[in-house]
Parts: structure tokens; C-alpha cells; sequence
């Protein structure tokens, strides 16, 4: 089909879009592996679907999912299978009789499933892709595991290895992907209770294994999901503030720094999740040495071992290599190029001219990372493990303070987080339908603050929940109602269900921060379920507000979420929320167009999903590294990272902080951010940004540093100074705001410093949005 909306359509497309649209639409449930609950999802939805009108039956679905809500309902109706003499061999779908039936909507389990010899067709995939051509919609359900492509490095990180699988194109060409997220503790619980399983389910399933799997379900999906946002974006002419996945490109030459600055991008882009590009440059006119073909040789081999996308770009007379660089970068929507430090001394790049500089001034609107020359400096370290302190000899005893803090992380309450891309995907839904649950296991149980938001389908999900009254506050003449912590705390629950963990509380309460509130009521000993949004989450605010143009007042710091017992992905395809906000089940229906005309625009809610997938994988993938390298799906990091953030007093500085400390939180380093006064004096409104900066800094978990210049050009070497005591290893900075006349006057801070710390990854910010 054409890429472009607005050419004519031929006959040959129309008729290809026709018969696109008789076709039936299939939705699969992915899940990590047995017990994820995506049998039971599915079932959930069929129901909606029925009591909308739709004609749902299925067939092949485990009996091993009652609905408790549904009883009163009518059942759905079911199509028998074709049972097979052989117990092992599971039963297989009577196509003949569903192509009868004819409904609507087939329900339907395990798309990996291999038919008995002599069916019409081989494999259970064969069987739905066949019903989809006569128009019959199609939800099913998959592992992980079952996708051909990742068959290897699964078995290779968890041992698990499975007989049938699916092509990876299968999950790429379904119509809609709902991910069941759901912690490996939970399934590990399922598991037990049961005392039985699936003979077709691997029994490798432990804690460590269901967390990898886990992550890779996340990755897949916001891989997939990053495909759709470049089509979306393409589509629709939308600039590259849409891109939530990071896209490293290394520009190189054919010498001995090249094969090392494509190992340290491929670093990057793993801990970055990021797709990996490298290019080059060569004059068309120039014939390549020898040494330059064997060095081009080489990087082509290495490109290809790291799955790189590689370019040779021919300069031609009147093009610079900075400008073909740069080119190149937006075309392919670059987030951050990466480039070897500059060897050239000052008056040589006075004569010659700096490829480094010229980027500076024309690459304003893409990250900047210049690799350090440790050749000469501290030798190669670019590929070594980051180094664990391991715990001492086992039999060792244990002294009184390490058993009181011990004592302190039992008695302290476990702590759930639904997070989510946007309002509406059902958090809070989730969250009740878990209180419901742990009331049926006898487990005390209260709603300490919940926010239906109206909305009938959560409101009616309460039923008979115990929900504790809300404090009346009163605020410059107007009544508030605030969650009442003081009443948590008396009623002692073991668990209790707080929405909107983001949320500020009204001047006069104890204290600020609603999540401040939770912290307390975690020491307390009790539990606590919550939710929130990706958009909440500290060092994500500038991100978001490129994506969406809202600028999130609300937050939680970073830590808030690893503090987290478990964090749980409820992850709902954009298609699916814009038809909820039409619906009027998210906002009433006089608020529905405006949302879905700004923030509920489908290119956010793309890029908000692909967010919330990452940040949820990240978080996994650092629990299995700090339990074992081997196990994190990123790769080894190298070891004693220390971030050194430079900040000045003005706007951008909050900008710079928080992508500095997302940089610290992938690469496990500690952060230092650095503030160097002029002079004796500061402004009031210096001194206050210089606190906010401050406060900042530690909520992220980061340390502040004030230093102190006599002028504007000892501002340089005065970071510097303080850079080589903290041993820093990678600088992150900012563009230069001064005016040709004020760095002539005053000097220019940035190119000076890079100058000066040649020994030192830096990176160069994007300009603040």
C-alpha cells in the first residue's frame, strides 16, 4: 500500500484494501508462560464482547477459568473438539464445525499447538489463519517461549526449551498484542496451589526464569510497538519529539578507534534498548589505503556481529562531513550520535576546523556523546564486568545490626504498583479485582483511597469492599477530601488499596505527597496496592512533555518504583483506550473529544505505551542483575561509573539533571551534579533555583555539589578539578546559551571543558524542550 496518504489509489489497491478489511481480525494474549492469567483475560473480554451483541463462542479453552462475576450470566457457547485417544496429545479444533457455527468472534487457546496427524491442516496456527480468511475474528493466547525467533536465547538464559513454535511474524502481523504482565511470585503461587500443570508447559519455570521471560515479553512488545510509532509518525508527518526509544549512531573512521567506538555504542544501545547505526564517511575521489580497507573489513564484520545497520556515505567537494552526519541522523530519527574524542590542538582546529565543533552547532536537537581517548590515559576498560561486592563466608554469623535491619524489612509492609501508559487502561479496576481475591484467601483488606472517576465499571467492581472514609479539609475557604492516614493506621489492615500515588495532598496535611503517606503506612507494617502512571515518574517529565506537550505537575521520585515489591504492566493497545474514552468509560462524554484531540492522540499514546514496557523491563532486568549478571537481558555493564552532571542557574538545568540521572539509573552509576557560583553573591531567585536544583538532585538519589570560581573563565578548570576527585567517567553538559559577544568576553565554558577532559565520555544534551 502507499506510504503516502494523500496519492490517488489505484484499482489494484482498493481491491488489495477490500479484501483486507473481509478478513478477520486476530488478537493474541501474551504472557510469560503458564498461570500469567492470560486464558482468564481472554475469557474476561469475550465476555464484554457478548454482552455488547457480538456472537462469541470458543473452543479449545482450558476449564480451568470460572468467572466468579459472570455466573449469573449466560455461558458462553463452546464448540467441541476433536479429542484424540492418546492422553498426551491435546485435542485439536473442529474447523469444519466453527467455519459452520460461524460466529462472530472464536475464542480460542495455545496458537502454538500441533494438530494429530491426519487433520486438514498441520498446526493450530494453519487452523486460525484459515478461519481469519473466511472473516471470523480470532483471540488466542501465547507464550513467550512459543516465538521461533527467541527460541534460542531462551533456552540459552532459563533451559527451557519447547517442541512447537510460532514465527515471530505471526506476532508482528496480529491486529492486536495484550500483554498479561504479572510478577513471577504470582505465578509461582498459582503454580503451587494447583499442584498440577500443563504437561506442554516446561518445568524449568523458577522465580529467575519467569523474570526473564517476563522481560522479554516487555521488550518484544515495545520493540513492536516502536515499529508502530515510526509508521505512525511517517504517516503522519509528526516530528521526531515522538520517539520514545533511543537510536545510537556512531560516526567513525576506518582506523584503530573505529572497532572501539562501535563496541561502546553497542553498549549503549543495550542499556539504552536502543538501535544501534554506524556510518562513515569517505572522499569519493580518494583511493582507501590498505590499512583502511583491512580496518573497513573489519568494522563491517563487527557491524554484523552486533546487528548494526551500517552506512558508507561519499563526500562530495561541497558537503562537510558534519553536514552529511548530521543529514543522516534526522532522516533516521538519531537520538544521540556517537564520536571519538578530538585529537587536534586548539590552533589546529583554528586551521583545520573540528568535525566535534561543527557538530556542536548543528546537532543542537540530538544528544552528543564524545568517547574518551583512554588509549593514552587509562588504558582500554571499555568492555569489563561491573565488579559485585559478594556477600561474606556463608556460615559466617550474623551481627545485631545487620539482624535488626533484617528484622525491619520483615515486619515492614510489601508494597504492589499498577503502573500504566495513560488513565483509563484499568489500574484501578486491577487493583480491586486483586482485593477481591485476597478476600477470598481471608486476608484482611481495605480501600484507603480509591478514585473511580465516576466511571460505572469501577465503581460496580467495589461491590462490598470495605472502603474507608475520607478526611474533609478545609483550604482557603473551600473543603477538600484527602485520603485519611490517621485512619489507616487505626484501622491496621494488612492490606490497603491507595490510589493515584502521584497525588499532592492539601496544605495541612501531614504530609506532602501522597506516596510520603504510603511510605509511613509501609512502616507501619501494613500493605499496600497502589497505581500510577508512567507520566508520573520524575525523571520521565521532559520526555513527556516532548511526546505530549503537557508539562506532568505531578510526580514520584525514580526510587519510589524500586522500592516496589512488585510492579505490574497493565499494558491496553491505544485502539482499544481511544474506543473506551468514545465510550465515555474513561472521561464523561463532554471531555472524551478534547482528550482525544490532545493528550489521548494516538502518536502519544503509542510512544506512552512503548514508555511504560521499557520502564517496567528495566526495572526486571535491574533485579536480575543485582542477582546475577548472567541473567540481565542488557548485558554486563562496566564497573565504578560515576556521573557528573554541570548545571548552571536557569530553565534547563531541571532538564539536565533528570537525563542525567537516567543515565546514572541504566548504567548503575553514582551521580554528581555540580553547580560552580561566580563571585560572593547570589539573587534570591538564584538562591531559590540553586534549592530546587538541590531538592532535585536527592529525590532522584543523586549528591549536589556547590563549588565556588573567582571569574567566569576559572568555572572550567574548577569542574575539572572536581571531576578527577570524584573519578568521574562520563560528564553530561549543555548546549551553551551565551551570544557570540558574551563567549568572546567570557569564554565558552563547554568547548573549553571538552578540551580539558579528554579522558572523560562526555555527553552534550539535546536542547532542553
Amino acid at each position: 500500500m502507499s506510504s503516502d496518504p494523500f496519492r490517488r489509489k489505484s484499482n489494484a489497491e482498493i481491491m488489495e484494501e477490500m479484501s483486507f478489511l473481509k478478513k478477520g481480525h486476530l488478537k493474541i494474549y501474551l504472557g510469560a508462560g503458564s498461570k500469567t492469567g492470560k486464558t482468564y483475560t481472554m475469557l474476561h473480554d469475550g465476555y464484554d464482547l457478548l454482552a455488547s451483541g457480538m456472537d462469541v463462542v470458543l473452543s479449545g479453552v482450558s476449564e480451568e477459568h470460572p468467572l466468579e462475576e459472570f455466573v449469573n450470566e449466560a455461558p458462553l457457547s463452546a464448540i467441541p473438539i476433536i479429542k484424540s485417544t492418546d492422553e498426551k496429545i491435546s485435542a485439536d479444533l473442529n474447523v469444519q464445525a466453527i467455519l459452520a457455527r460461524r460466529p462472530d468472534i472464536l475464542l480460542v487457546d495455545d496458537l502454538a499447538h500441533v494438530n494429530q496427524p491426519g487433520a486438514r491442516f498441520s498446526t493450530r496456527l494453519d487452523d486460525v489463519a484459515f478461519l481469519l480468511e473466511q472473516g471470523i475474528h480470532v483471540m488466542t493466547t501465547l507464550n513467550i517461549y512459543d516465538i521461533e525467533e527467541l527460541r534460542q536465547n531462551i533456552k540459552k538464559l532459563t533451559g527451557i526449551e519447547v517442541r512447537h513454535t510460532v514465527p515471530l511474524s505471526v506476532v508482528a502481523g496480529a491486529h492486536e498484542i495484550k500483554l498479561i504482565d504479572v510478577d513471577p511470585e504470582a505465578v509461582l503461587k498459582r503454580l503451587e496451589k494447583e499442584k498440577k500443570g500443563d504437561t506442554r508447559h516446561p518445568p524449568e519455570l523458577n522465580q529467575d526464569a519467569l523474570s526473564i521471560l517476563r522481560e522479554f515479553a516487555l521488550r518484544l512488545i515495545a520493540d513492536d510497538v516502536n515499529e508502530r510509532l515510526e509508521q505512525y509518525r511517517k504517516t503522519h508527518a509528526v516530528q521526531n519529539a515522538l520517539q520514545a526509544a533511543e537510536k545510537i549512531l556512531v560516526a567513525l573512521s576506518y582506523n584503530s578507534n573505529g572497532t572501539l567506538l562501535i563496541r561502546r555504542g553497542q553498549q549503549l544501545a543495550n542499556r539504552l534498548n536502543g538501535e544501534l547505526h554506524i556510518m562513515t564517511v569517505t572522499d569519493e575521489k580518494r583511493k582507501k589505503t590498505t590499512e583502511e580497507l583491512a580496518f573497513k573489513d573489519a568494522i563491517l564484520k563487527l557491524a554484523d556481529k552486533v546487528d548494526a545497520t551500517f552506512y558508507e556515505a561519499l563526500r562530495t567537494p561541497a558537503a562537510s562531513i558534519s553536514k552529511i552526519i548530521v543529514d543522516y541522523a534526522q532522516t533516521h530519527a538519531i537520538s544521540r550520535i556517537v564520536i571519538g574524542q578530538s585529537r587536534r590542538s586548539r590552533l589546529e582546529e583554528w586551521r583545520k576546523g573540528s568535525i566535534l565543533n561543527e557538530l556542536l552547532e548543528q546537532a543542537k536537537q540530538i544528544d552528543l556523546m564524545v568517547i574518551a581517548d583512554r588509549h593514552s590515559a587509562h588504558g582500554e576498560r571499555l568492555l569489563t564486568y561491573r565488579q559485585r561486592s559478594r556477600n561474606a563466608h556463608p556460615y559466617a554469623a550474623m551481627k545485631q545490626g545487620d539482624l535488626s535491619h533484617v528484622l525491619h524489612k520483615l515486619r515492614r509492609g510489601r508494597f504492589k504498583i499498577y503502573i500504566g501508559a495513560a488513565p483509563g487502561v484499568g489500574k484501578t479496576f486491577m487493583m480491586l479485582e486483586e482485593a477481591y481475591d485476597l478476600k477470598r484467601r481471608y486476608i484482611d483488606v481495605v480501600g484507603g483511597l480509591i478514585e473511580t472517576h465516576k466511571r460505572k465499571g469501577t465503581e460496580a467492581q467495589i461491590r462490598d469492599l470495605d472502603v474507608l472514609p475520607r478526611k474533609v479539609m478545609e483550604y482557603r475557604g473551600t473543603m477538600f477530601e484527602e485520603m485519611d492516614l490517621e485512619g489507616i493506621l487505626r484501622r491496621n489492615p494488612e492490606v490497603v488499596l491507595i490510589d493515584e500515588l502521584a497525588h499532592t495532598n492539601i496544605v495541612g496535611s501531614k504530609h506532602q505527597k501522597r506516596y510520603e503517606d504510603v511510605e509511613e503506612i509501609l512502616e507501619a507494617g501494613i500493605s499496600v496496592i497502589s497505581t500510577v502512571n508512567v507520566q508520573h515518574l520524575e525523571s520521565l517529565r521532559d520526555t513527556i512533555f516532548q511526546i505530549t506537550g503537557v508539562r506532568v505537575r505531578e510526580t514520584i521520585p525514580d526510587f519510589i518504583l524500586r522500592m516496589a515489591d512488585e510492579v505490574v504492566l497493565i499494558d491496553v493497545p491505544p485502539e482499544t483506550l481511544q474506543q473506551r474514552m468514545r465510550e465515555g468509560k474513561i472521561y464523561t462524554l463532554d471531555k472524551a473529544e478534547q482528550a482525544l484531540a490532545n493528550f489521548f492522540r494516538q502518536g502519544n499514546l503509542i510512544a506512552l505505551r512503548e514508555l511504560a514496557l521499557r520502564e517496567v523491563a528495566d526495572h526486571i532486568d535491574d533485579r536480575l542483575e543485582a542477582h546475577d549478571d548472567r541473567s540481565a537481558l542488557r548485558g554486563p555493564w562496566r564497573r565504578m561509573e560515576v556521573v557528573y552532571v554541570c548545571v548552571n542557574a536557569s530553565r534547563k538545568a531541571e532538564f539536565l539533571i533528570r537525563r542525567g540521572f537516567r543515565t546514572a539509573h541504566r548504567m548503575k552509576a553514582t551521580m554528581f551534579v555540580s553547580f560552580v557560583q561566580v563571585g560572593t553573591t547570589l539573587s534570591d531567585e538564584e538562591l531559590s533555583c540553586l534549592e530546587a536544583l538541590r531538592a532535585l538532585t536527592e529525590r532522584l538519589g543523586g549528591t549536589f555539589i556547590h563549588l565556588h570560581a573567582q571569574t567566569t573563565r576559572e568555572i572550567p578548570l574548577t569542574l575539572v578539578n572536581d571531576m578527577e576527585e570524584k573519578l568521574a567517567t562520563q560528564v553530561v553538559l549543555g548546549h551553551s546559551s551565551r551570544s557570540r559577544l558574551e563567549i568572546r568576553r567570557r569564554g565558552n565554558t563547554l568547548r573549553t571543558l571538552l578540551r580539558s577532559i579528554r579522558n572523560v565520555d562526555v555527553v552534550v544534551l539535546a536542547l532542553a524542550p
